[in-house]
């Protein structure tokens, strides 16, 4: 026979639910819900008279544009949202993101930014890692030519991409080690290791029309995924919850052969594609069509942002990650009203 609960035990329930709800409430916490971070991407138009830079705002699905008094190659953004780094033909600006005044210029070209905001990586005779503090040199070997590189979300080491190796360098290391990892299916054009590092995620550029997106086990030292790309000459980026890989498969010129006018996930935990997602009337308009080529995803997960475009980028995309679907795009009333360059800037910090 079951018997009633004692008023002892209902007085100690009530006071475990008190507890927790006063739990729930702690002052470091907010109350209600948190509304979420509309967080800004940045993309420029050089050719533009005068060049500007623009402004996406995936919540808002707004875009603002600004002039600028120099001629962008590319832009990258500090983890925190702060600073614009704008590379010109042989050196670049930094630039407060918030007034747009110019902070410093100095040679060679930004190739990353690290996560925890101390550090960036320039390309300039070699790698070379800068103090974002006073951009003093912290790291420089000149012995590699490197294509392009990422921190870790540590930022305690720093990825490039050298012809078919890849280099890294621990900045944590007072000695500054370096090891590279060699392949030999093609050239290494992206990498981007895993949350753990366990993992390095490449793309490779094989052959003409022949790319592949791979997955390398650090410590089995083997290739344990590998998805063949026709045409190719597309990117990556990863969530930063380290869940999934984005990549792209564009093509580079209009007799390529059949572009995807899409891009693919991959699954990063599983170790295989998590779907394909293809929408030809989404990635083309009534005189043009732009698969889409450059991908970054915002600091908090949700949005993937995407330029599309064969021979060069002119249209924005934009993909919920949590819904799974395409939700915006912006095409300024046809391919070729603006001709975009290959980046696409948002923070790292949450």
């Amino acid at each position: 026979m079951l018997k009633k609960p004692s008023f002892q035990l209902f007085y100690i329930l009530s006071l475990l639910f008190i507890l927790a709800f006063l739990w729930g409430c702690d002052d470091d916490k907010p109350n209600g819900p948190v509304e979420p971070k509309d967080y800004p991407v940045y993309f420029c138009d050089p050719v533009g008279s005068p060049p500007e830079l623009f402004t996406f705002y995936p919540i808002a699905r707004r875009v603002d544009s600004i002039d600028l008094n120099w001629l962008p190659v590319t832009v990258m953004l500090s983890a925190d949202g702060k600073i614009l780094y704008f590379n010109n033909e042989d050196s670049y600006l930094a630039v407060n993101a918030a007034d747009m005044s110019v902070i410093a210029e100095l040679p060679g070209y930004v190739w990353g930014v690290s996560s925890d905001n101390r550090f960036i990586a320039v390309s300039n005779n070699g790698v070379k890692i800068l103090r974002t503090s006073d951009y003093s040199v912290f790291f420089e070997d000149s012995t590699v030519t490197a294509h392009s590189g990422v921190f870790t979300c540590d930022g305690k080491r720093y990825y490039s991409s050298t012809s078919n190796r890849v280099y890294r360098v621990d900045l944590s290391d007072s000695n500054h080690s370096v090891t590279q990892f060699e392949f030999t299916d093609g050239g290494v054009v992206q990498v981007i290791p895993s949350i753990d590092e366990t993992k390095l995620f490449l793309y490779i550029g094989i052959r003409t029309w022949l790319s592949a997106f791979e997955v390398y086990d650090i410590l089995e030292d083997s290739i344990i995924f590998r998805d063949y790309l026709v045409p190719g000459y597309g990117h990556m980026a990863i969530s930063p919850n380290g869940k999934y890989v984005f990549y792209t498969n564009p093509g580079r010129s209009g007799t390529d052969p059949s572009h995807l006018f899409g891009f693919i996930i991959f699954d990063v935990e599983a170790n295989q594609i998590d779907r394909v997602v293809v929408d030809t009337n989404f990635f083309t308009g009534p005189n043009w069509g732009a698969p889409p080529g450059l991908p970054v995803v915002t600091p908090d997960s949700r949005w993937l942002v995407m330029l599309g475009g064969i021979l060069n980028y002119g249209i924005l995309y934009l993909y919920d990650i949590q819904t799974g679907e395409l939700v915006h795009r912006e095409d300024w009333g046809g391919y070729g009203a603006h001709l975009f360059t290959p980046s696409l800037a948002v923070q790292y910090i949450k």
